[in-house]
């Protein structure tokens, strides 16, 4: 089985604060997806890794394995975890080794039988799109060059329309909404009676004040934020969309506590 192994910068430095030597840059999201996710698409590769020194005892949920540098052997695509890969699939041929971006190469193929032993400029190579991250301000580039792109799919399949009273920052037509669970533990977007729109996040079930079913819902910071607690249930119809991502601060996908 080939394998992807996400080659982490040796030394991330200031420019990837505050994720240097706290989170590997494979795992931060580069528009819609994570690095790692990215190359994995492009490649059509499901089993990955991740090799660095900065980030040697990290352990999240649905996280990649963490390896420490060293030498890779076959067969295997090496990929460089500060570049975002764009793009549809990519055929690579019998014989390449390389893949690049402008001047750079951005990836190594190990055929099986053969050992990677570092970054090199060895044998044939294929180009691909996508986009060279120097630091974590280029995430938010990242999200402005492959966002468009990597919803494109989605709004095309004909999304549910943007609920109502819902400010969006751009244009209506590059938002795509599609049905979700609501359950407990998740966040969401909810419409409180007096028309406030807010995120919290789902209790339990409960029953409203009129006696239609809805949900009790309550915020992250108990101690500041306003909630059921204050305001009673809300409808079932009035809670509006389920929260997967967070784009700034922190990008990335929201998890249950």
């Amino acid at each position: 089985m080939t394998r992807l192994v996400c080659l982490e910068p040796a030394a991330p430095g200031p420019a990837w604060q505050p994720f240097a030597g706290s989170r590997p840059i494979a795992e931060l999201r580069a528009g819609a997806w994570r690095i790692r996710d990215r190359w994995a698409g492009i490649l059509g590769l499901e089993h990955t890794v991740v090799m660095g020194h900065h980030i040697a005892h990290f352990a999240d949920v649905d996280s990649a394995p963490v390896i420490p540098p060293g030498t890779v052997s076959g067969p295997a695509v090496v990929a460089r975890s500060d570049f975002a890969p764009a793009g549809g699939g990519l055929t690579l041929e019998p014989g390449v080794r390389r893949i690049t971006h402008e001047d750079a190469t951005v990836a190594w193929i190990v055929a099986e039988g053969e050992e990677w032993d570092g970054p090199n400029e060895r044998g044939p190579s294929v180009p691909v799109d996508g986009l060279l991250l120097r630091g974590a301000w280029d995430l938010i580039a990242a999200i402005e060059q492959l966002l468009p792109g990597d919803c494109a799919d989605a709004l095309a399949a004909g999304p549910d329309p943007v609920p109502d009273g819902v400010i969006v920052l751009g244009d209506p037509g590059d938002v795509a909404s599609f049905g979700a669970a609501v359950e407990p533990g998740v966040l969401v977007l909810a419409r409180f009676a007096d028309g406030t729109l807010a995120v919290k996040r789902v209790a339990h079930p409960a029953t409203t004040g009129s006696g239609r079913p809805g949900w009790f819902l309550l915020s992250d910071n108990a101690g500041a934020g306003v909630d059921s607690r204050h305001r009673g249930p809300v409808p079932v119809e009035d809670v509006l969309a389920v929260v997967r991502l967070r784009v700034w601060p922190r990008p990335g996908r929201i998890r249950r506590p």
